[in-house]
């Protein structure tokens, strides 16, 4: 038996299902929990699916400006802060002979 014989043979074995119309949406026909709950409790507001999904997007989308915005919020360019000077007592003898005190 040659290999085309042989592949054509085991071609026909293999079962094949024709694609169904609709898509992905076949596939995963439930509705994700965080849709429904967007929905549930958007007060009549959002009213299908896309509505839903895009109401998400727009969520999403202000967290990461928000975590960039304080991620990125105090670079000041200047380096990093200098510690203030320890407090010098004022009976101190260092103190009394500097110009000024």
């Amino acid at each position: 038996m040659d290999l085309l014989q042989k592949y054509s043979e085991s071609e026909n074995r293999i079962p094949v299902t024709p694609p169904q119309p609709g898509g992905a949406s076949s596939y995963y026909p439930e509705t994700p929990k965080i849709v429904q709950w967007v929905i549930t409790y958007s007060g009549g507001r959002i009213k299908d699916r896309k509505q839903a999904n895009y109401v998400l997007l727009g969520i999403a989308a202000a967290a990461t400006l928000a975590a960039l915005a304080v991620g990125f919020g105090k670079s000041g360019g200047g380096g990093p802060e200098q510690p203030s000077p320890m407090p010098v007592p004022a009976d101190d003898p260092a103190r009394i002979n500097q110009p000024g005190y």
